[in-house]
């Protein structure tokens, strides 16, 4: 059985054939993230249905890390988690122009979003997919408490980042 750590570990170590910047993106989210994932999880994190939710985190955080570091022209270690926090929660920012922003922010840095030989942009890819059921669905899809909403990498960022309070923050 694939546990979840070791699929971020896993994620973590094929970054490093990445851009400058990429594989320390995914060091330190999987760095964050995995002391509250060993202590808060059962038989290691094995995959159950929210750890898909927390997986989508993980790589949202490693790509929240990339785009601040690099558009700042800093290291990774030097993005404090609050400057994650706002590229999702601030003024004017919603569900709907959030992914756009991201996808700007990886052209200014030479990534075509599209381009699934790059690894940022493939990641990007799985990350910008919008679970939200189309409003002619079924009522009983709209009631499902257990269904996933929104794109997956802000429904990850919001589990992650309110989780155990290992990254120092909590809404």
């Amino acid at each position: 059985m694939t546990l979840l750590l070791d699929d971020m570990a896993a994620r973590r170590d094929a970054a490093a054939e990445g851009p400058h910047g990429w594989y320390e993106a995914w060091d330190r989210s999987v760095a964050l993230l995995s002391p509250g994932w060993r202590r808060g999880m059962p038989y290691g994190a094995t995959w159950y249905w929210d750890n898909i939710v927390r997986a989508d985190g993980c790589a949202g955080l490693a790509m929240a890390f990339y785009l601040i570091a690099r558009e700042d022209n800093r290291p990774v270690d030097a993005v404090d988690i609050s400057e994650v926090v706002a590229l999702i929660h601030g003024p004017g920012l919603n569900w709907g122009n959030i992914p756009g922003r991201w996808e700007n922010s990886m052209r200014r840095l030479g990534h075509d979003p599209e381009d699934s030989a790059d690894p940022v942009s493939a990641c990007w890819q799985e990350l910008r997919l919008d679970n939200t059921p189309p409003p002619d669905a079924p009522d009983e899809v709209h009631m499902d408490i257990t269904r996933r909403w929104g794109p997956r990498f802000l429904e990850g960022l919001n589990l992650v980042l309110r989780g155990p309070s290992d990254l120092g923050i909590s809404f």
